[in-house]
């Protein structure tokens, strides 16, 4: 009973959860949508094609889900779609065109904003009836019924699956994550701007990063990104591999690099007394044939992520005495 308890708890906090994500995403979608009026959507953006792309695989998998009755591939689906790429991506990468000057831009990206996101809400309103109404009804709309709950289910556009540009945002994706883990390993405070080097791997790749630097920009605090090939990397820098490319961030002038060697120094010393002790332990035959086989294995993880953590941190280390 007590671990139904906690399963229940835990699931009524993750529905807590999602909700306020969608509803700070429709807020944030109303609040930067003033002037609009329903009209034409063209996808000619990189950002545009992937979402509407991301958005019918979405529909097609929560159809057959629904159609099938598997209910949690249902709600994983959708979860993954509205928090993961429209969330965390789509309405980051919205705000280059919404704080740019380019009016037409700004139209163009108010219209996937609302369209996407009135398109998640139907697929959502079996599973959260009430918070998909209320923020159905707050959205413009052209000619659309009086309630989401006799509004069309979405149907699955194939031609709007894009293999093209889903490999382009990951690739985009995937640098702009590289950046950020940079960032908070090497300890750059949250406003400080930083000078980001791009040495793509490919032509191909090359083209979609340069195409792509006001996102970059934005989504990792850069005051300047360069993308070539063949870059050298910079002295003092840090750095991380990615399918498509290898990427440099100069930490010269952004951290104190004695103090910052200091700190992992300690955090390596400090790794090193842990993982010592751990080891004694799993190498002791009376712990491994006396403790119950759960508590066995969950020593040997924190060993596993101790020693991971351990090579991080020598990884650092190397970076600042470079």
């Amino acid at each position: 009973v007590e671990n139904n308890q906690v399963r229940a708890s835990a699931s009524a906090e993750a529905g807590r959860n999602f909700g306020n994500k969608l509803w700070n995403a429709t807020r944030f979608v109303l609040m930067n949508i003033d002037g609009y009026e329903p009209g034409p959507c063209e996808r000619s953006e990189l950002a545009d094609r992937w979402i509407w792309s991301r958005l019918q695989v979405a529909v097609r998998e929560m159809t057959e889900a629904m159609q099938s009755y598997r209910f949690s591939d249902l709600t994983r689906a959708i979860y993954d779609f509205v928090w993961r790429d429209y969330c965390d991506w789509y309405l980051e990468l919205a705000k280059v065109r919404l704080q740019g000057g380019d009016p037409q831009a700004r139209r163009a990206v108010q219209e996937h904003l609302v369209r996407v996101l009135e398109t998640a809400l139907r697929l959502l309103h079996p599973v959260m009836p009430f918070i998909t109404e209320t923020l159905w009804q707050a959205l413009p709309h052209d000619s659309s019924p009086n309630s989401i709950m006799v509004a069309a289910w979405p149907e699955c556009d194939d031609e709007l699956i894009d293999p093209e540009a889903e490999a382009q945002m990951q690739c985009l994706q995937e640098v702009v994550t590289g950046v950020r883990i940079i960032r908070g390993e090497m300890n750059v405070p949250p406003g400080r701007k930083v000078e980001v080097l791009i040495s793509a791997a490919s032509v191909e790749a090359k083209q979609t990063l340069r195409q792509a630097i006001p996102y970059i920009s934005l989504l990792t605090r850069a005051e300047s990104v360069q993308v070539g090939q063949g870059l050298v990397r910079p002295p003092a820098s840090g750095s991380a591999m990615t399918a498509a490319a290898e990427i440099f961030v100069p930490l010269e002038g952004l951290i104190d690099l004695d103090a910052e060697r200091q700190r992992i120094k300690r955090e390596i010393h400090k790794m090193d007394g842990l993982l010592k002790g751990l080891d004694a332990k799993l190498a002791n035959d009376r712990f491994l044939t006396k403790a119950p086989p759960e508590i066995v294995e969950q020593e040997r993880q924190r060993q596993a992520e101790y020693r991971a953590t351990q090579e991080k941190l020598n990884a650092s280390l190397k970076l600042v005495e470079a």
